[in-house]
């Protein structure tokens, strides 16, 4: 499947931003692709900001990289930066996120690696203090495979796929679209998608 999403039933209310989401990167992919640019070909500031961009589409709103208070070690609190606070419908939220590349020219288990920035968001949402809002960690993952193995990019994106559905999250979204060109680097890789993975934080 080229774009899909998946959610439990407690993060369902994303749905409708994960789609515009998608409709975001897909249409920013076929926008940009005579440059051999793509959206998701950036960092993770430019991410949260597609984002963003999907919950003020959503009939929400998005606002990022704003100072807050935070919790630190013996809970003293600091000044620090929340990533995005943003709305949709009645739900309010606060989300860290993190970004990842995930090369795959080679089928190996990337789960763990995956995992491990989820960790890192779970973290860093955990320092927030809700303030009456629900917390999530946020994750992209951008995965890459060299050019001389683009004739098996179809079963590289089914597989990493695979994995994407193996991490404990509450809400998965992914988008591959079909463009004649893809972003390539100059070390001659191909970004062709992007996947998400978000998980509430309770405590």
């Amino acid at each position: 499947m080229r774009s899909g999403i998946k959610t439990t039933m407690r993060l369902r209310c994303l749905r409708p931003v994960l789609r515009e989401w998608i409709n975001i990167n897909r249409w920013l992919g076929r926008r940009w692709q005579a440059y051999g640019d793509a959206p998701w070909w950036y960092n993770e500031r430019a991410l949260v900001s597609t984002f963003a961009g999907a919950a003020w589409l959503s009939d929400g709103y998005g606002f990022e990289e704003y100072t807050d208070s935070k919790r630190g070690k013996r809970k003293k609190v600091f000044a620090g930066r929340v990533d995005l606070e943003f709305a949709v419908g009645r739900h309010e939220f606060k989300a860290e996120a993190k970004q990842c590349w995930l090369y795959i020219s080679f089928i190996r288990d990337l789960t763990s690696y995956i995992e491990k920035y989820v960790d890192k968001a779970k973290r860093d949402v955990r320092r927030c203090p809700p303030g009456g809002m629900r917390r999530l960690a946020i994750v992209f993952g951008v995965p890459f495979l060299a050019r001389r193995f683009r004739s098996e990019m179809p079963s590289r994106i089914a597989w990493i796929l695979d994995q994407a559905m193996q991490i404990e999250a509450d809400a998965v979204a992914w988008t591959f679209p079909d463009l004649r060109r893809l972003p390539v680097s100059r070390r001659g890789n191909i970004h062709p998608g992007i996947i998400v993975w978000i998980k509430e934080i309770k405590r």
